[in-house]
């Protein structure tokens, strides 16, 4: 999996401001992979604590714009599959509890991936 998300962020990366960004690959709309610095920024010690959960489960329960992060989360994947890919800001929830704001960019991949299950490949931009 750290291969591919190597060969996907070559692919699809946007122009960022710094270099340390999470990735996560989805498989029907949960999280099948995360790497480290998703881990570390949201302080879980091991991807198994992560791994099968949907995203907006690391979230609060409502974004800051009100809308419910479970409602958001779904259009947003939605979205993706869609129209190939979205962007948007979002927050996450530490395993502490503390609020950690990113932007999230949902690449559709399931036609592109050496994975055939996986349907969005995420980049996190912490902020």
């Amino acid at each position: 999996m750290e291969q591919l998300a190597k060969r996907l962020l070559s692919q699809f990366q946007p122009k960022l401001s710094n270099e340390n960004v999470g990735l996560s690959f989805n498989i029907d709309e949960h999280l099948a992979y995360v790497n480290q610095e998703i881990l570390d920024k949201l302080g879980y010690s091991s991807k198994e604590e992560v791994k099968l959960l949907h995203p907006f489960m690391l979230s609060p329960v409502e974004q800051p714009c009100g809308t419910l992060s479970s409602t958001k989360s779904m259009l947003m994947l939605k979205q993706a599959k869609v129209l190939g890919d979205k962007n948007f800001p979002w927050v996450h929830t530490s395993a502490t509890g503390e609020e950690i704001k990113c932007h999230i960019y949902l690449y559709c991949v399931k036609e592109r991936s050496d994975v055939p299950d996986l349907d969005i490949y995420a980049i996190w931009q912490f902020l």
